[in-house]
């Protein structure tokens, strides 16, 4: 090449340098923008998404409190059919604007069913047993939740779906804390973890829940 051509490549070269290393500054400065915005946004929604669900639950936990305390407790110390039936009316109007429950339940210390808000548990169901038993091994004074699937059935009793759902546990004690049975609100986990579905992130996409192994 000639001087001159060289001469022209050289002041070129020193032309477009900057302008690529301004590009590729400006890039990165973009990319991590976004990132961090991201971040941030994401952090907001689950901030969001923890306190609606925390709320949730707790609203929740105070309605079958609530129902315990007030009516069921009541009924299972007494044992008497008028008694049970009268409860039966009571919590159907409670829950009637509470879309939140699938059910509510009483069991014995045996995990005998005594009372359940809406029948619709299928011909064999063992839940009671398991109820019973989660009773026994919570601390006196205190309640459980856990996961749980509830079964919905047709007129005939047959098994049509398993639906996620969460149940609020509250063991039910004597003076002397010998267990006299539980008293269980299963609420759908749809409702429960609504929150998670009506966050709004910054980006398209899709906002999911997953535990620590990523499952």
């Amino acid at each position: 090449l000639s001087i001159r051509a060289k001469l022209v490549i050289a002041f070129a070269g020193l032309s477009v340098a900057p302008l690529v290393s301004a590009s590729v500054l400006g890039s990165w400065i973009t990319a991590n923008s976004i990132r961090q915005s991201a971040a941030g946004r994401l952090t907001q929604d689950l901030d969001k998404a923890e306190a609606q669900t925390a709320r949730s639950l707790r609203e929740a936990e105070r309605h079958v409190r609530f129902l315990s305390r007030e009516i069921l407790i009541p009924a299972l110390l007494a044992e008497s059919a008028p008694r049970w039936e009268a409860a039966r009316s009571a919590v159907a109007s409670f829950l009637g604007p509470e879309p939140a429950f699938h059910s509510v339940k009483v069991v014995d210390a045996y995990g005998r069913l005594r009372f359940e808000s809406r029948p619709s548990a299928a011909a064999g169901d063992e839940s009671g047993v398991y109820y019973a038993w989660r009773a026994a091994e919570t601390p006196a004074g205190s309640g459980a939740l856990f996961a749980i699937e509830v079964r919905e059935v047709d007129s005939a009793g047959a098994v049509e779906r398993a639906t996620p759902a969460v149940a609020i546990l509250l063991p039910v004690r004597d003076r002397a804390g010998v267990l006299l049975g539980a008293v269980i609100g299963e609420a759908y986990a749809s409702e429960i973890f609504a929150a998670i579905e009506s966050a709004s992130p910054g980006f398209e996409g899709v906002t999911g829940l997953v535990d620590r192994h990523g499952a």
